[in-house]
């Protein structure tokens, strides 16, 4: 028996009767063996809790818990709670990894005593490989960290294929945000990588995505906020000009493309309203305002919620630095 688990291994499920056996099977298969696996049956109404019993049953390294359904933040936030290991990670309950997943991870942590290792994920749809996803090597120094999670979003903000330190999590309090069901991955990633003072990035992969097609697009608010709060920790950590213009204009245009859309809704109000609850926006479109005359009677419109004409100018400002040329009236 070891002394202190080394890896605590969360996987939230839902109703996956068909997919979990595959899962904890690779797990129960790795080449490092010191580890605990929590598993927490979301209110599944299936055999899912039934089957993830039996491994817990044959195995005491794994552990479940049943929990009434409150969603995979909800579970995932529970798993944090009672994890013992000095490391974190998170497996979803439709995909799987390779036998040396795990000690893949503790090894190159063990090195380097970083606070987050990131790796690569291997997508497949119905059994066949699609792509592999690892994060950007050309710049593997700390100080541009911050410039590839701006440009490469999609892998920094998964929650698999990571190795987390505990106590970053559990000393900062961070947890997932209940109150989202879409992007809640990148929000925590982003609270958890502020606190961290060494990030490694590795092009390993030893997990394998289970990619589903016609998943629901995350909601515009969601995907702002994120954004949002993605550039205000970024320029805290210096990154470059160009990063910050990235992550500038996919606000601008996040914004500028729900509110064209919305331009002939009956309930274009209510759009209004979702926009302007996001936490930061006003401040960052403050900040962002063309100079001038326009700044004047912009900041009025913000003010008074008329977010329209705002969203219309600066779009119109954004257009004519790209082209280079001035709009024709």
């Amino acid at each position: 028996m070891y002394e202190r688990i080394e890896v605590s291994i969360i996987i939230p499920v839902y109703n996956e009767e068909k997919q979990i056996s595959h899962c904890l099977d690779s797990i129960q298969c790795q080449e490092y063996k010191n580890y605990e696996v929590i598993i927490v049956d979301d209110g599944s109404i299936d055999k899912t809790g039934e089957i993830c019993d039996s491994y817990a049953k044959k195995d005491s390294r794994f552990k479940v818990i049943h929990e009434a359904n409150g969603g995979v933040s909800v579970a995932r936030n529970k798993g944090i709670d009672v994890a013992t290991g000095k490391l974190l990670m998170f497996v979803d309950s439709d995909d799987f990894v390779k036998p040396d997943f795990i000690n893949n991870y503790v090894k190159m942590q063990s090195e380097s005593d970083a606070d987050v290792i990131i790796g690569g994920i291997a997508l497949e749809e119905k059994g066949k490989s699609i792509v592999n996803k690892v994060p950007s090597l050309k710049k593997r120094d700390e100080d541009s960290i911050w410039d590839n999670i701006c440009v490469n979003q999609e892998i920094y903000g998964y929650i698999p294929a990571k190795i987390y330190k505990t106590d970053i999590i559990k000393k900062n309090n961070i947890r997932f945000n209940t109150k989202m069901y879409s992007q809640e991955d990148l929000n925590f990633n982003l609270s958890v990588y502020e606190q961290c003072k060494k990030i490694i990035l590795t092009d390993y992969i030893g997990y394998v995505y289970n990619f589903v097609p016609g998943k629901r697009k995350p909601p515009i608010d969601h995907f702002i906020e994120n954004q949002l709060k993605l550039y205000r920790i970024a320029k805290d950590k210096k990154i470059s000009e160009k990063s910050e213009n990235i992550i500038q204009n996919k606000i601008c245009s996040l914004i500028f493309t729900y509110f064209y859309l919305q331009n002939t809704s009956k309930d274009f109000q209510s759009a209004v309203n979702k926009i302007n609850s996001v936490s930061g926006l006003k401040v960052f479109l403050m900040e962002h305002i063309p100079t001038g005359e326009q700044k004047r009677i912009i900041k009025w419109y913000i003010l008074k919620k008329y977010t329209r004409i705002y969203i219309y100018l600066y779009y119109r400002k954004l257009i004519k630095k790209i082209m280079g040329r001035p709009i024709a009236e």
